[in-house]
């Protein structure tokens, strides 16, 4: 920064802008140091931020009125050609029939290669993002060619009943009423199946460690980790985290059986099926049972077996909101990558400490001890050398009107360790008046003084000469009168500062 006595406005500016600290504030805690802002800067930022957000909201004005046209564009595809089947539940890929394509918001009779566009099939295998689960990726081709590739890059359901897959055309072309075949990745949809299974698992598990009181109030489920929320008073032990994670991976190993089955509302309730708060169910609903161990409501994909989740793994336990817990894991692959990456870590540690890993928790705490051993030495010597160091000082002091004045420079690690040196000094000379300053970190300056407290009656005062002297090397301080400190920017007026003293006393 050209100007090293002033804060920048870009940085002024985003301490109000994401800190939320309002500019006078600012002004006043720089000027304690003798700090300013280059106001007309940060001015141009605020410029600049007002116009962005003007645009945004003309931009978030504009969407919505292209949400409203969209969805009424798929309200008339619904009434026009009819519901789309799900089939996924039973069959990955199946022949299906183009009834409707969406390009550029419009209906249209076909597309071709390098086109981006919205396809709805008569049937798909494909899942629709619902319920806190991802929508399926996967291809659609033809079932008699090679001369057609359409990649799905994602699935939703905009309005209840029609499936939009997102697509873009690598090859071909493809119109309205065409034959196709809709295949979904497997290999995710299978990562999608095993953090679903053990979201059920987890919601159980939570409910037998920590009480009845859980509910779900929220989840995520994608190919590379489930992310489940719930109500709880409190931050997740340890113990209580190694207890869920234990208790659902032995569910994992007991095999259960996963088991679905489509029945009335008040007919799962019968069962005990647990169903979310908040979310709205018709008259079918699907239930879920793993084993004996789970029911719930759920539309998603599941694994037939407890076992096809392979491993569970919590990475992360955290607060979102007033009793509110967040839970995030892993399963299957990631969950053997995380535990690997850890094992890795163990080696490596293990490799430089040239030990085994049942070792390392015993050398570390062997380390611990020797560096506090050697903090120990080191402080030893820090005191001696002190104790030389202040008497080297305490020879430099000058009697005036026979009081005792030391107004020297030292070499201080920060402020703390500045009152160190001026308590040594007051404590050898037992009666005077000490000013001491050092030169920190970053270009700055520390000043202190201490006044004995024999000399108050005679009028001195810590707190009146940190005043007066502060200003020279360009900053200000307080404090009581026997002792009292100040912070500063103007390293080369250091000297001038502490002979100061001399003329004020």
């Amino acid at each position: 920064q050209k100007d090293k006595n002033k804060l920048s406005g870009k940085d002024a500016f985003k301490l109000y802008d994401t800190y939320g600290f309002p500019l006078e504030l600012t002004k006043d805690i720089l000027r304690e140091d003798g700090f300013e802002i280059e106001e007309e800067n940060y001015e141009k930022e605020m410029k600049i931020q007002r116009e962005k957000s003007r645009k945004s909201w003309l931009e978030t004005k504009i969407s919505v009125e292209i949400d409203k046209v969209k969805q009424k564009l798929y309200e008339n595809v619904l009434k026009d050609y009819g519901q789309t089947k799900f089939i996924g539940y039973d069959f990955e890929e199946r022949k299906s029939k183009v009834i409707a394509i969406i390009k550029d918001g419009k209906l249209v009779y076909e597309v071709k290669e390098g086109d981006n566009c919205e396809i709805i099939l008569q049937k798909t295998p494909f899942y629709a993002e619902k319920g806190g689960q991802i929508g399926d990726k996967g291809v659609i081709i033809s079932y008699t060619h090679d001369d057609l590739l359409i990649t799905v890059s994602d699935t939703q359901r905009p309005v209840e009943g029609i499936v939009v897959h997102f697509a873009k055309i690598n090859k071909g072309e493809i119109k309205v009423n065409d034959e196709v075949l809709a295949r979904v990745d497997l290999i995710r949809r299978k990562a999608i199946a095993r953090n679903h299974t053990a979201t059920h698992l987890l919601h159980r598990t939570l409910r037998d460690v920590l009480g009845n009181h859980v509910k779900q109030s929220g989840s995520s489920v994608n190919d590379d980790h489930l992310r489940f929320d719930f109500n709880h008073f409190a931050p997740l032990t340890k113990d209580e985290l190694d207890k869920i994670e234990d208790l659902l991976n032995n569910k994992i190993l007991d095999n259960l059986k996963v088991e679905t089955q489509f029945t009335t509302f008040d007919k799962a309730k019968e069962m005990g099926a647990m169903a979310l708060f908040g979310e709205k169910y018709g008259e079918q609903v699907r239930v879920v049972k793993i084993g004996e161990f789970s029911l719930e409501l759920c539309g998603g994909t599941h694994l037939d077996s407890t076992s096809n989740i392979g491993l569970f793994k919590i990475l992360n336990e955290q607060g979102i909101g007033s009793s509110l817990r967040r839970v995030e894991a892993v399963t299957g692959a990631k969950a053997l990558k995380y535990v690997k990456e850890k094992e890795n870590i163990i080696n490596e540690i293990s490799d430089k400490l040239q030990i085994v890993p049942s070792e390392i928790l015993l050398k570390i705490d062997q380390t611990i001890n020797e560096v506090n051993n050697l903090k120990r030495e080191i402080k030893i010597t820090q005191n001696k050398l002190a104790r030389y160091e202040i008497d080297k000082l305490i020879s430099k002091k000058r009697e005036i009107k026979g009081i005792n004045i030391i107004s020297v420079k030292v070499d201080a690690l920060d402020n703390n360790d500045l009152r160190n040196w001026g308590d040594l000094i007051k404590e050898k000379i037992k009666s005077g008046v000490i000013v001491l300053g050092t030169e920190l970190n970053q270009n700055k300056v520390g000043l202190l003084a201490m006044v004995t407290d024999d000399l108050l009656s005679k009028g001195f005062d810590a707190g009146n000469i940190i005043k007066a002297i502060a200003p020279i090397v360009g900053g200000r301080g307080g404090g009581k009168k026997t002792m009292a400190q100040a912070g500063g920017s103007k390293t080369d007026k250091l000297n001038q500062a502490l002979d100061k003293v001399y003329e004020i006393v």
